[in-house]
C-alpha cells in the first residue's frame, strides 16, 4: 500500500479502518511496535526487555532484531518470545 501524494487525514482514516477487526476476533494489531536492535548484548538484554515490558502502556509488540550475535542473545530473545505473546524475536 502506498501513501504517497495523500493528505494526512485520508491516510489516518485508511489506517484506522485497516486496524479494525470484527468483534470476537482474538488476534489484533497492536497500536505500537517497539523495535529493539541488538548484537552481542545477551548480558544486558534481559534488563532492557524487562524495562520495555514493564511500561504502563500495554498495547504494543516488541520486535527484537538480532544481527546474528555469536553469544546467547538468541537464547535470551527466544525465552522472552515464549513467555510473552507481545515479544517476537527475529
Amino acid at each position: 500500500m502506498s501513501f504517497a501524494n495523500r493528505d494526512h487525514g485520508s491516510v489516518a482514516a485508511e489506517l484506522g479502518s485497516q486496524s479494525a477487526l470484527p468483534s470476537g476476533t482474538p488476534a489484533r494489531t497492536p497500536k505500537v511496535s517497539v523495535v529493539l536492535t541488538t548484537y552481542k548484548r545477551a548480558h544486558i538484554l534481559p534488563a532492557t526487555i524487562d524495562s520495555i515490558l514493564a511500561q504502563t502502556f500495554r498495547d504494543f509488540e516488541l520486535v527484537i532484531c538480532d544481527d546474528c550475535s555469536p553469544d546467547e542473545t538468541e537464547k535470551v530473545g527466544r525465552e522472552y518470545e515464549r513467555a510473552d505473546p507481545r515479544v517476537r524475536y527475529q
